[in-house]
């Protein structure tokens, strides 16, 4: 339910931003704390939702994506400890999408600063 809820303010927010011609990711980043620091302990059904608006909504920003990328790498390292395989497989697919988006330096920066920053992900974005 509170992801249903995340997907239409997001639309709506993309919807007048779009109108207006204007870029929405300063937007989206108000929103992306409560969302990044639910993932971790969401549901395995809940945690597809969570990709679901990660593609539709995160990946559209293009560049725009750069200030939320620590948060967004540092929430999706959590799911690689899973133990479900298909689950680390879109993951990881999710992991090199963003990489197309914001380029391999950046991504690996903020896979880095992640590891520096929280023990927790050490283990996850090392494998």
């Amino acid at each position: 339910v509170t992801l249903d809820v995340y997907d239409i303010v997001f639309k709506i927010l993309q919807d007048k931003v779009k109108e207006k011609g204007e870029c929405w990711g300063n937007d989206l980043a108000y929103f992306s704390p409560g969302l990044f620091t639910f993932y971790q302990f969401a549901k395995l059904e809940v945690k597809n939702k969570f990709h679901e608006i990660l593609r539709k909504y995160y990946l559209q920003l293009g560049r725009e994506l750069l200030p939320l990328l620590n948060g967004l790498v540092s929430c999706l390292l959590v799911g690689l400890e899973d133990q479900n395989e298909d689950y680390k497989k879109q993951v990881e697919e999710l992991i090199q999408s963003i990489c197309q988006v914001v380029g391999t330096r950046k991504l690996y920066g903020a896979i880095w600063l992640g590891i520096f920053r929280t023990g927790k992900l050490r283990e996850a974005a090392l494998k």
